[in-house]
This record gives structure tokens, sequence and C-alpha cells, in this order.
């Protein structure tokens, strides 16, 4: 009976011992930022991670869809890493379309990494078009 208790304590220590050595870390997107860039047709668009408010009164014009890991691999070798990718290419589409957005939300992912890999790495990122009534101000804070 004790060394059925002792097997089943190392059994419970070398679980605990497992799972922590395991290093899983999950992150969502920190940026709050909104930034200004011009459009084609020579107006200017904000652009920025944080999702629109009731009170800025938007309608969605357009959504485009995109691989996020493919953005990040993109990303290596601009300074910018894959937001820049993924804002570039936003801005691309919405001059293609003629859209003309006064505000565009750029959604990432979450991440999940086990071991420093990352496993939802080529999940999607998309690029939302709105027009709004109350565009946001400018806003650059990173956490």
């Amino acid at each position: 009976m004790k060394m059925k208790k002792n097997l089943s304590s190392f059994t419970l220590v070398g679980i605990v011992l497992l799972l922590t050595g395991c290093g899983i870390t999950s992150t969502h997107t920190m940026i709050k930022k909104i930034s200004q860039e011009p459009l084609a047709d020579g107006s200017v668009t904000k652009i920025g991670y944080i999702a629109p408010s009731a009170e800025w009164r938007c309608r969605q014009l357009d959504r485009k869809s995109g691989d996020w890991g493919a953005a990040q691999f993109k990303g290596m070798i601009k300074m910018g890493g894959g937001y820049e990718v993924l804002q570039s290419e936003a801005i691309a589409y919405a001059n293609q379309r003629n859209l003309k957005p006064n505000y565009i939300y750029l959604q990432v992912p979450d991440e999940l990494e086990v071991n420093g890999f990352n496993i939802k790495a080529s999940t999607e990122a998309s690029a939302n078009y709105y027009q709004c009534k109350y565009p946001p101000a400018l806003y650059n804070k990173m956490f």
C-alpha cells in the first residue's frame, strides 16, 4: 500500500514538472495604435488596431481576410514585421477597390506558443474598412 502511494506521488510530481517545463504562452495584440495614411486619390485614412466604437457611428464598407502567418513571414524582410505588411496590403486593397474609407481596423489573431514555437501562425487576420461619421483620433500606445 505504501509503495502504491509513493508511486502515485511520483507520478503526480512528474506530471507537474512536465507541464511546468512546457512553456505555453498565449498573447493577444497589445498594440493600441491609430495612425494616418494617404490613399491613391489624395485623401487620408486612419488605420489602426482599435475596434470601432459605437460613438464613431461607423458603417462597414468591406472586409478583406488574409493569412497572418504569411504576413509575418513577409514581414521578416520589412521593418515593422507582419503588422507593416498587413497595413500596406490594407491600403493597397482600399486603393484597388476605390473604397475611400476614413478608418481601417486591422484585426490580428491571438497567438499561442509552445516552447517558443507559434502553433497558430497561419490563422486569419483581417482589414475592416469603415466610413465613420466621427472617425477616431490618432493614438499610439503599445500596451
